[in-house]
């Protein structure tokens, strides 16, 4: 328990990546503020404004080291990566004030005397100078740079966080796309090869049986194959669509095609867009897919519109809005987690609207610069 308490205290003493501006700027207005009461020793203005003009100038002397000392050790850091520990910031923080004092301290013995000025700075004794102000500098940057320490502290868990969601979004992309390619395998190598040995085989029995019932197995046997060369195949493209071959508008007509029984789509495809990059096409067919099985499950929708646009030479617009009931609340139903992903991976977002009675619209804006993010993943 103490060494816990312990260790706080220590957290809270430092090290700070102080902002020098501040710190110069506060002692500037300190050290101003120690010869306040002597300007009222003069009478006149133009002597008070002599005196006023005199001491900024000896107090701008005094902290001129100050930055030239601060951006000296910024280099150093830099330049031989010296990790910044307690102990070297005690002992940065110890410099700072050793110089301020001994500039202070020689300011007040021979350059006041020779302006003919009080002495405002009023050093009396070094070392105890030195302790207060070690004292003073360590609370001082302590209490003006805590919170925003924190801050920084929670900034950086909220990135770590951001960077390991993008990892798991990402993986969950990586994840369905395998599913769905091993999916498609196994439909073409597996249950299209069984189901034409089926076939052949029914058509082979049927060939010794009598006319009547070699019709009927002949008839199951031309259903297994119809399933086999159109179902299966429909199903393969549906996924793991080929986008290279038919192009992304040709995808999204066949997923349109596949529930256009008892709904009716809307495609509108700027021309553009064909040339978009092929993870891209993919990411937009993906969240194009995912809408329309939201509209139609969950709708249910009778009417469908495809939106497809670029916007200048910056960012694509996707758009999916159904004539559903709607809902008062702007909530999708499943496939979201599978919008996030591609979002994320696209460095998209998405905009839903919704009210009784008008359906949903879900837009999609994904940046055209995706297409080098993309890459570099």
């Amino acid at each position: 328990m103490k060494k816990t308490r312990f260790r706080e205290f220590l957290k809270l003493v430092g090290p700070y990546d102080f902002n020098g501006g501040l710190i110069l700027a506060s002692v500037f207005f300190l050290m101003l503020a120690g010869m306040r009461s002597y300007v009222y020793d003069y009478d006149a203005i133009t002597s008070r404004l002599i005196f006023f003009a005199k001491s900024v100038l000896i107090v701008f002397i005094i902290l001129l080291p100050v930055p030239i000392i601060y951006f000296a050790f910024k280099y150093l850091w830099r330049r031989f990566r010296i990790q910044r520990t307690l102990y070297v910031y005690l002992c940065e923080v110890c410099i700072f004030v050793l110089m301020n004092v001994l500039c202070t301290s020689a300011t007040s013995r021979w350059l006041i005397p020779l302006m003919h000025i009080p002495d405002f700075l009023r050093v009396r004794s070094t070392f105890f100078l030195i302790f207060i102000r070690i004292l003073f500098s360590l609370l001082f940057i302590g209490f003006t740079h805590h919170s925003h320490r924190k801050l920084q502290e929670n900034l950086a868990e909220v990135s770590n966080l951001n960077a390991l969601l993008s990892r798991e979004y990402h993986s969950i992309i990586e994840a369905d796309e395998n599913v769905r390619g091993q999916a498609v395998q196994f439909l073409h190598d597996r249950v299209q090869g069984q189901l034409m040995m089926a076939s052949l085989k029914l058509r082979e029995i049927g060939s010794d049986t009598s006319e009547s019932t070699q019709v009927d197995i002949n008839s199951v046997a031309s259903h297994l194959e119809k399933l086999r060369s159109t179902d299966i195949r429909l199903v393969s493209r549906l996924l793991s669509p080929n986008i290279d071959a038919e192009g992304l508008h040709g995808v999204i007509q066949s997923l349109c095609e596949q529930f256009s029984l008892n709904t009716n789509f809307e495609i509108s495809f700027d021309e553009k867009a064909i040339l978009l990059d092929q993870t891209i096409n993919l990411g937009v067919y993906r969240l194009i897919e995912q809408a329309v099985i939201n509209s139609i499950t969950h709708g249910p929708a009778s009417h469908v519109k495809i939106n497809v646009e670029t916007r200048s030479s910056h960012q694509i617009m996707v758009q999916v809005a159904d004539n559903g009931p709607g809902s008062e609340s702007a909530q999708m139903g499943t496939g979201t987690i599978i919008m996030d992903a591609w979002l994320s991976k696209l460095r998209g977002y998405k905009e839903i609207s919704s009210e009784p009675g008008t359906g949903y619209t879900v837009k999609f804006i994904i940046p055209l610069e995706a297409t080098m993010s993309t890459h570099d993943q």
